[in-house]
């Protein structure tokens, strides 16, 4: 007769059970004192500016502190041009074999590589014609307060898990 409500409450444990996560440590983001930044606070305000320090708790960019616990994300102003290019290259790969149509003699390796360079170079020159944004940090979803209710069933039997948030 104890075997329901120990499975059920078994089963709501597992079910409200949440990762262990490590505390962010801004000081080993890949971030760089002088770099442009945008930092998203939990308000969803965004501030653009240049960052001025970075240490364990805090990010002070575009003349303002933000404390970790405040700071839903962080961008850095520019990308990198290798996806780019490998998109362009990757084009070029699919286009190789109309270019092969017209090896007819020797090797076929560089009617492969030409245009791989070519087009690899073509996305390379469009990605860098506009300035992207590279996520740097993004702060984990926190399960906040609230309720969460999750059906349990099973061949014979049904029930309902309930995880509180607090």
């Amino acid at each position: 007769m104890m075997k329901r409500p120990t499975i059920a409450a078994v089963l709501l444990l597992a079910c409200s059970a949440a990762p262990a996560r490590a505390q962010a440590d801004l000081q080993r983001l890949k971030l760089a004192i002088g770099d442009r930044v945008e930092v998203t606070d939990r308000t969803g305000v965004v501030t653009t500016g240049v960052l001025t320090d970075v240490n364990g708790a805090t990010v002070q960019a575009g003349f303002r502190d933000f404390p970790l616990d405040t700071v839903l994300k962080v961008e850095r102003r520019g990308d990198s041009l290798w996806n780019g290019f490998l998109i362009g290259a990757g084009f070029g790969l699919l286009v190789s074999p109309i270019s092969q149509e017209g090896c007819l003699h020797g090797s076929s390796v560089p009617c492969v590589v030409v245009p791989m360079l070519v087009y690899g170079g073509i996305g390379a020159l469009i990605d860098l014609s506009h300035e992207g944004k590279t996520t740097i940090y993004r702060a984990a979803p926190s399960t906040g307060k609230g309720a969460r209710i999750t059906p349990l069933v099973a061949p014979g039997t049904g029930g309902l898990a309930v995880a509180l948030g607090f």
